[in-house]
């Protein structure tokens, strides 16, 4: 990969950000992404080229509490040009906050089970 870099030699961050968008394009027209040896790959690389900790998510697949995490904190490097951001945003926070109730519940009852048992 090519990189334009500053004055001091490293990388400046919209390129490797757009390399990175470009590698992750590639792949996904070749169906390749979804191979997870294929992401834990390019996450080590990724890893090193930045230096900070990486890894690629596939949102479509990951539970609610993750899209809601990675959605709220995580930063899209590719989204397919006919993907509705906003749409699936909405979607993922709606489901997260339904799932949360039940979450809630089960670890009360949990808490329960075990101070009970203690």
């Amino acid at each position: 990969m090519d990189f334009s870099r500053d004055e001091k030699g490293r990388i400046k961050r919209d390129s490797l950000i757009e390399e990175i968008r470009k590698e992750l394009k590639r792949l996904y027209f070749l169906e390749q992404i979804n191979n997870i040896d294929l992401r834990i790959d390019l996450s080590n690389h990724f890893s090193k080229l930045t230096g900070i900790e990486t890894d690629i998510i596939i949102l479509n697949s990951a539970k609610p509490l993750l899209k809601f995490q990675v959605l709220k904190h995580g930063k899209p490097i590719y989204v397919n040009d006919d993907f509705d951001y906003p749409g699936y945003f909405s979607k993922s926070l709606r489901e997260h906050f339904d799932f949360k109730y039940y979450k809630e519940y089960h670890y009360q009852k949990m808490r329960e089970r075990l101070t009970k048992s203690t």
